[in-house]
């Protein structure tokens, strides 16, 4: 359905090859990783693929989230597309990405100062925890909860004052 609703900054990053391999992409990796997003997005992190099915049991006849999660997700999109990021950048590791997009969804497009955002990102060194938690188990709940915490503490400096 992201295709369907003119989704062109989305649909362009998930099926990146610096992130899923033209195999990944064949074999529909990319599909479940978005389910994974989505899932995210409407529950908040979960345990491995556990939320993915029942909430597709949930959707299958309405999905009254679906302009939302579509208009969220391509806003994120566009932000992570602008970043730049080179082939080789750390945030185009599946476990990295997931952490990074789903934080990102947190905030308004209007809420932060993207570019020097995507400058500090390109900068980001990862403690030793952090890069463990990339590299094993990453889908387990308490490694992305680690990760998005981090990432949710380092995007908190780039908020723009509302007041």
């Amino acid at each position: 359905w992201f295709k369907t609703n003119n989704s062109k900054y989305f649909i362009k990053l998930i099926n990146n090859e610096n992130i899923f391999s033209k195999f990944e992409i064949s074999r529909k990796v990319n599909l479940m990783y978005t389910l994974n997003l989505v899932s995210t997005y409407l529950k908040g992190l979960y345990h491995r693929n556990n939320e993915v099915w029942g909430l597709a049991e949930i959707y299958a006849e309405d999905f009254p989230e679906k302009l939302e999660v579509l208009k969220k997700f391509e806003q994120v999109a566009k932000r992570y597309s602008e970043f730049k990021f080179n082939k080789s950048s750390m945030w185009n590791g599946k476990a990295n990405f997931f952490s990074l997009f789903y934080e990102l969804t947190k905030f308004n497009d209007e809420d932060l100062n993207w570019a020097s955002l995507g400058d500090a990102l390109k900068e980001y060194s990862p403690n030793e925890t952090y890069k463990s938690f990339t590299q094993e188990g990453v889908n387990n709940l308490k490694e992305r909860t680690y990760r998005s915490n981090e990432l949710h503490t380092l995007i908190l400096n780039f908020l723009i004052d509302q007041s």
